[in-house]
């Protein structure tokens, strides 16, 4: 997800929405009465004195809508939001209802009469994914295409490529071989400072062959990385990762990985019984009292339930630590760990400093 624009003193947020995954973002941070301005499709009455199913014509326009309902469909990644229209053109009659179709890659404004610092942290966590460093790799036989995943796509870096003997000559093709490889990691180190995730993307074995040779000479590198099939290497090999989804799999993955980093520091800390770590709202509010909290974690149901039973402790706790640019980590439960953490009531926190919890 993508901030285009805040202005929280108009109580409103430009976004464009990036993944699959913005919109199961979005369906938690909508509420009825929000308002939603997004280009969509509506049948607009031109004509008189014609039957009605021949003189509607649908066509694209831009409605601001006041929401009624939230509807995600996990199964089909689609999300309505219906409500009534608030504004739009002089064709359109206010007041009548309508079912905006969010989808990726739309623009969309939000606007709330308050922007709760849950909703605040879903939307930066929202705009985190797709922050993650990823370097794509589109190969084949003596040809590769190599960029950054940016937000409107891949910025290619740069194509290796060298003309390989034919199987007559093996010792020869190998050599050359081997001198491809050697090019494109120099190519992988010459990005390596911050890299995330490294996607090898090819046909048939030649994407396994360099990866065998990469996990030999850099081991230390090759641990971040996945092997995809696409059809061809090259340029429209690079097309290929992005349009078939493979960078959506994979950044939900490295989110995941996150979360289970710091869970996994908060019960090896806990379990140290060293003071650094607590856990429950009591002891997490006495820790973020006296400025202890490093990480806060909480379940991503433990905040929609504080949400929607508009606990204003959880939303103090959460403020103040927003306020304080502490990390607020959202978990989800859909791993052990994040069950676990669901388990000893959803909240819990990684402190700078010991802290004695007394009773």
């Amino acid at each position: 997800m993508k901030i285009i624009k805040k202005d929280l003193k108009k109580g409103r947020i430009v976004f464009r929405l990036e993944v699959a995954d913005d919109l199961y973002y979005l369906a938690d941070i909508l509420n009825k009465d929000d308002r939603v301005i997004s280009r969509t499709k509506r049948r607009i009455d031109y004509r008189q004195g014609i039957e009605r199913a021949e003189r509607l014509a649908k066509e694209a326009v831009t409605l601001e809508i006041q929401v009624e309902t939230v509807e995600f469909d996990r199964t089909i990644d689609r999300l309505r939001v219906t409500g009534r229209i608030y504004q739009g053109p002089e064709t359109v009659a206010t007041g009548d209802f309508h079912t905006l179709n969010l989808r990726p890659g739309m623009v969309l404004t939000v606007t709330k009469d308050i922007w709760t610092t849950a909703d605040l942290i879903k939307v930066e966590d929202a705009s985190k994914a797709i922050k993650a460093k990823i370097l794509l790799l589109a190969i084949e036989d003596g040809l590769c295409s190599f960029g950054l995943l940016r937000e409107y796509g891949v910025k290619l870096s740069g194509t290796i490529s060298k003309t390989l003997s034919g199987k007559k000559e093996p010792e020869k093709k190998r050599a050359e071989e081997i001198s491809f490889f050697e090019d494109l990691l120099d190519a992988i180190e010459n990005e390596a400072e911050g890299l995330d995730r490294i996607v090898i993307a090819g046909p048939a074995f030649y994407k396994d062959n360099f990866y065998k040779y990469f996990k030999e000479k850099k081991s230390e590198l090759a641990v971040k990385a996945v092997i995809e099939n696409v059809s061809t290497g090259g340029e429209r090999g690079l097309q290929e990762i992005i349009k078939r989804g493979i960078i959506e799999r994979i950044i939900k993955e490295w989110k995941v990985q996150q979360e289970v980093k710091k869970l996994t520091e908060f019960f090896e800390e806990f379990s140290k019984n060293l003071g650094l770590a607590v856990y429950g709202l009591k002891n997490v509010e006495y820790a973020m009292n006296l400025g202890a909290i490093k990480t806060l974690l909480i379940s991503n149901s433990t905040l929609k339930k504080s949400k929607i039973e508009k606990n204003k402790q959880i939303d103090e706790l959460l403020k103040n630590i927003y306020d304080m640019r502490g990390e607020i980590l959202i978990v989800s439960n859909e791993h052990d760990l994040g069950k676990q953490l669901e388990g000893i009531g959803g909240l819990a926190a990684l402190l700078r400093f010991r802290v004695e919890i007394v009773g």
